[in-house]
C-alpha cells in the first residue's frame, strides 16, 4: 500500500486525478498572463505597483498556508489506515478522470440555454483545454531538461503573454478574441505552477553547491527572468496598441 505518513499518497494512488487537479484545475484557475497585463495596463504607476507586489506576495503566502494545512492533515491522520485496496484506488482514479467530461457535457448545454452564466464564461471554459494541454506538454517535457530552471513553466507563461498580446493587437475589441485571451491564454499561463516551481527550487540543495547564496541564486534568477521578460513583452504590446 502506497502511503504517506500513514495515509494514501494520492499522487501515486490517483495519478490521473491528481494531475488533473494540480495541472488542470489549479493551473487554469490561476493565470499569469492576466496578472502581467493588469500591471502593464494599470491606469497609474501606484496601481501598477500594487498589482505587482500583490502578485509577487499573495500567491506565495497562499501556497505556504495551503502547505501548512496539508502538513497538519497528514500529522493528524498519520495513524489511520486506508481501507481501500489498490484496485479500489484505480477504479476511483478512473472515475474521477471521466467525471469532468460527463459533468461538462451535461452542464454546459444547461448553462447555455438557461443563461446561468454569461456566454463569455462558457466559451472561455470550452477553449481552456487548448491552453492547458500545451502547458502540460511543455511542463512535462521541458521542466526536466534544466533542473535549476523550470523551462516548461517559463515557456508556457511567456508564450501565453505573447499570445494574448498578439490577439490584443490584431483584433482589439473582438468578442471571440476576448474569449481566446481568457480561455486559452488564461489557462496556458499559470501562477500556481510558477509559485510551486519557485518553492521547489528554494528547497533544493544542488549537488556540489555548499553556498546558500549559490543555491538561492536560481530561485531569484527564475523569478526575475520569468516576470521580467513577460512584463517586457506586455509593455511592448501595450505601447503598440494604444
Amino acid at each position: 500500500m502506497l502511503t504517506m505518513n500513514g495515509i494514501p499518497d494520492l499522487k501515486k494512488k490517483t495519478p490521473g486525478f491528481h494531475q488533473g487537479v494540480t495541472v488542470g484545475y489549479c493551473g487554469c484557475f490561476t493565470t499569469f498572463s492576466s496578472w502581467i497585463y493588469a500591471i502593464v495596463k494599470s491606469s497609474t504607476p501606484d496601481i501598477g505597483a500594487v498589482e505587482f507586489f500583490t502578485g509577487m506576495s499573495m500567491p506565495f503566502i497562499a501556497w505556504l498556508f495551503g502547505n501548512d494545512i496539508g502538513a497538519t492533515y497528514v500529522d493528524l491522520t498519520k495513524d489511520s489506515k486506508s481501507r481501500i485496496s489498490d484496485k479500489g484506488w484505480y477504479i476511483i482514479d478512473q472515475a474521477l478522470v471521466v467525471f469532468p467530461y460527463v459533468f461538462t457535457a451535461l452542464l454546459f448545454p444547461l448553462i447555455a440555454t438557461q443563461d446561468v452564466f454569461p456566454p463569455a464564461s462558457v466559451y472561455a471554459s470550452l477553449l481552456s483545454p487548448l491552453g492547458a494541454i500545451p502547458r502540460w506538454i511543455s511542463s512535462t517535457y521541458l521542466n526536466s531538461l534544466w533542473p535549476q530552471f523550470p523551462l516548461g513553466t517559463f515557456v508556457a507563461n511567456v508564450l501565453a503573454v505573447a499570445f494574448d498580446g498578439i490577439l490584443m493587437g490584431a483584433a482589439p475589441g473582438n468578442t471571440f478574441a476576448g474569449y481566446c485571451i481568457t480561455g486559452i491564454g488564461g489557462s496556458w499561463s499559470t501562477v500556481s505552477s510558477f509559485v510551486n516551481d519557485t518553492f521547489n527550487l528554494y528547497r533544493k540543495h544542488w549537488e556540489g553547491e555548499y553556498s546558500v547564496a549559490k543555491n538561492k541564486f536560481w530561485v531569484y534568477w527564475y523569478l526575475t527572468v520569468s516576470v521580467g521578460i513577460s512584463l517586457a513583452i506586455a509593455a511592448i504590446v501595450h505601447a503598440c496598441t494604444k
